[in-house]
């Protein structure tokens, strides 16, 4: 699969929830942003600025605040602390509650329209953080909320159903993962990472023919992307195409010569060994921990 980063996407959120509560500059706002923001806009994004630099203490002071009444923006900033410290388990649970608010109409700072961030974002980001944490199961019940509650938003709920469809491919559900990719193809067409992915559920569903056309979609509007390439590499050595394996293999070298990626393609360049060999029995298709996998 195409790497996962709860912690950029969470810090998008932050950018659009501080807009909301009334400074566009979430974590290192200019002293006129802060001077005109509300003081619940001023203490997220100190929150937010103390997160980056030191999430023990945004941990303490975040917690402080949702204690306080703080509601959502408290429990958003504490996610991001969490998150920055390596405890994504317990961001996906400050983020769930700070899901139920919004979707309950409670919590919501001085300041902040309701629907300016709704639950489906908040529950796709706690989706996302138990997909960090490692428990597939949890992280496929969040997302599946979001994409029942995005519905009128076509963008979003094609974001969320690539998530959920990596949630189900972390539980070995490949059928499941190409279902929301089928959607999710529908809705973002131009989304390198939708076929990569649906390509890959596709092979591992035993569909080759239809993972040769997702991963070729994938490489043309990702023509850089060396997980495309080592992806259509897997696929071609699994149909004896052994020609096209080794030339992406070579490419993803090119590419990215001292990523995981790369390691993986010279260890199946050597596994192959020479041009008129048929395919290697074992020919691996994950690099480490950033597998082109769902």
């Amino acid at each position: 699969m195409t790497r996962c980063p709860p912690l950029p996407a969470l810090l998008a959120l932050a950018a659009v929830l501080a807009t909301a509560l009334g400074t566009a500059t979430p974590a290192v706002a200019a002293a006129a942003a802060m001077e005109a923001a509300s003081p619940a806009a001023r203490r997220y994004a100190a929150c937010l600025a103390q997160a980056r630099t030191d999430p023990a203490q945004a941990i303490a002071a975040a917690s402080r605040w949702r204690d306080e009444g703080g509601g959502v923006a408290a429990k958003h900033c504490l996610a991001l602390a969490l998150l920055a410290q390596g405890q994504p388990k317990r961001a996906a649970a400050a983020l769930e509650q700070a899901a139920q608010d919004m979707e309950a109409g409670r919590g919501l700072p001085e300041g902040m329209a309701r629907g300016a961030v709704t639950s489906a974002d908040l529950y796709g980001q706690a989706g996302n953080a138990a997909l960090l944490a490692g428990d597939g199961a949890r992280a496929y019940e969040l997302l599946s909320r979001a994409v029942t509650q995005a519905e009128a938003r076509p963008g979003l709920q094609g974001d969320l159903l690539i998530d959920r469809a990596r949630a189900a491919a972390a539980m070995s559900d490949f059928a499941a993962a190409t279902k929301d990719l089928d959607r999710a193809v529908g809705l973002l067409p131009g989304r390198p990472d939708a076929w990569l992915l649906r390509a890959t559920a596709r092979r591992k569903t035993g569909d080759l023919a239809g993972a040769r056309t997702d991963i070729d979609a994938a490489v043309q509007l990702a023509p850089d992307e060396p997980l495309a390439y080592l992806e259509r590499a897997t696929i071609a050595a699994l149909g004896q195409d052994m020609a096209t394996a080794r030339a992406d293999w070579t490419r993803v070298i090119a590419l990215a010569p001292d990523g995981p990626e790369a390691a993986i393609a010279r260890e199946n360049l050597v596994n192959a060994g020479p041009a008129e060999a048929a395919a290697p029995a074992g020919v691996s298709a994950t690099p480490g921990a950033t597998p082109p996998q769902p």
